[in-house]
């Protein structure tokens, strides 16, 4: 039924053993029967059997933001595309989705434009996605929400690029001259201000870009950081005397260790790198002083194993990715080999003719 509240219309109704009182947002009576009459068509409508894939977004976020706020914001992001695609697809439920989807979806993605450039979207950032919801789909599956098989798994990711090329010495150099200078400005921002000692600590510690720019102090111990890193993993950082200088220097102004207001604006950052890369002359962003940490550790003859625990990757053979060779090195590899000799066996000259 329809009834005139105040200014407007007002459905009434039960579904079920629901009742449901909506505003129709019009004065005229016959706009007022139409609009109820669609509604009520819509909310009478069968609901499809399984797991609501829109619902259940919702209540994934829910949960990544009290496990992983670091990268709750990427993902909210991505999830915005990946419902997206999947309504305009007509797809409603989780069981619905088959890797026949999935495989159109990252075609789609393959010829998505970033923002008003010429560019799409790399394979890389693809694989993201797929990961994604991936992930969400196995902790549906956790939830007793899905029965799965999981689609994703399928579906075979891109190849992407097998190893990463870290900033040389005298790259790391210009670039925290360039960062220094522009922090040293009258005018310069918060994320300005804090850039230089940013780049620092994770020369010296490895973090994510994300880890490093919410650190709190209350993740700080007497000689290591407590950080929660992707998927909501815990690992222990150790703080060696550089690390610990530069946390010591920071003016305690808010919950996180670096007073940077916007923190959560990547355009902010995007800006001040920028600035950075022009001053330089050094193609730069963040996550390459993260690279160059591993590299600088296997260098030293660190192993493998302690490299990925201390970079909190889930598996050790991900850091092999910042493993990289020189001539020199591989023929000083080679020559230390020469103090093991070989048993001389006698052999039977060979036959004459």
């Amino acid at each position: 039924m329809i009834q005139k509240r105040g200014k407007n219309f007002w459905l009434d109704i039960w579904v079920g053993k629901k009742r449901i009182r909506r505003s129709l947002r019009t004065d005229e009576r016959t706009l007022a029967i139409e609009r109820a009459r669609d509604i009520t068509v819509e909310l009478r409508r069968p609901k499809p059997a399984g797991t609501d894939l829109f619902e259940f977004s919702e209540k994934y976020l829910a949960w990544a933001r009290q496990t992983k706020p670091a990268s709750v914001r990427a993902e909210d992001y991505r999830i915005a595309i990946i419902k997206s695609w999947f309504n305009s697809a007509g797809i409603s439920t989780l069981e619905a989705i088959t890797p026949y989807h999935i495989e159109n979806f990252r075609a789609w993605l393959r010829t998505r434009p970033i923002g008003h450039t010429d560019k799409t979207v790399g394979k890389s950032s693809v694989n993201r996605y797929l990961a994604l919801l991936r992930t969400m789909l196995n902790r549906a599956a956790d939830w007793g929400m899905f029965s799965g098989p999981n689609p994703v798994s399928k579906v075979k990711l891109f190849r992407e690029g097998a190893k990463i090329r870290p900033l040389t010495e005298s790259e790391i150099a210009k670039v925290l001259e360039a960062a220094r200078t522009i922090g040293a400005k009258k005018d310069a921002t918060p994320m300005a201000y804090a850039l230089y000692d940013i780049c620092c600590l994770i020369l010296h510690t490895g973090l994510r870009r994300s880890e490093a720019l919410n650190l709190r102090w209350t993740d700080i111990g007497d000689d290591e950081l407590r950080i929660r890193g992707k998927g909501g993993k815990m690992r222990t950082v150790p703080l060696n005397a550089e690390a610990r200088t530069i946390i010591e220097r920071q003016v305690r102004m808010s919950p996180f260790v670096f007073a940077i207001p916007n923190r959560g604006s990547g355009s902010v950052l995007r800006r001040v790198t920028e600035t950075v890369t022009r001053r330089a002359g050094v193609g730069f962003h963040l996550h390459l002083l993260r690279h160059s940490f591993a590299s600088r550790l296997i260098a030293s003859g660190v192993d493998i194993v302690t490299v990925g625990d201390l970079l909190g990757h889930s598996s050790s053979m991900t850091a092999l990715l910042y493993s990289h060779s020189s001539s020199a090195r591989m023929r000083q590899a080679v020559d230390t080999l020469t103090g093991h000799r070989q048993v001389d066996v006698p052999r039977e000259s060979p036959p004459s003719d």
